[in-house]
């Protein structure tokens, strides 16, 4: 009997390659994470449809009514949401930069870990 194996088994996988890590990550359990991603998945469908209904629901009743001036809120959002990106982006440079240049990009898509 011939065993095939998958080109993924014969790959060498690696630990990532941090300069830091931060607390939260050294105590992650991926397959606790996984199991309730896996649990609530349908959920999704539902807050989806709750979210179109607000946002078309929303328009309706503001369609008669005087304009919100929102504007110092939605440039503190943007600030935030800029400082998020910015600190997400210098995390995963690293990580990726290290896998792209030992391993490939095959390995950085294509892996499971």
């Amino acid at each position: 009997m011939d065993v095939q194996l998958h080109p993924t088994d014969r790959m060498r996988v690696t630990l990532p390659n941090y300069s830091y890590v931060l607390n939260f990550e050294k105590n992650f359990v991926y397959s606790d994470t996984q199991a309730l991603m896996k649990d609530h998945f349908p959920y999704c469908f539902y807050y989806c449809a709750i979210y179109i209904l607000l946002i078309f629901g929303g328009r309706r009743h503001m369609s008669n009514r005087p304009k919100l001036e929102l504007g110092g809120l939605l440039a503190l959002w943007n600030i935030v949401l800029a400082l998020l990106s910015i600190l997400c982006f210098s995390r995963m440079v690293p990580e990726m930069y290290h896998v792209l240049t030992h391993h490939g990009y095959y390995y950085s898509v294509c892996v499971p870990r």
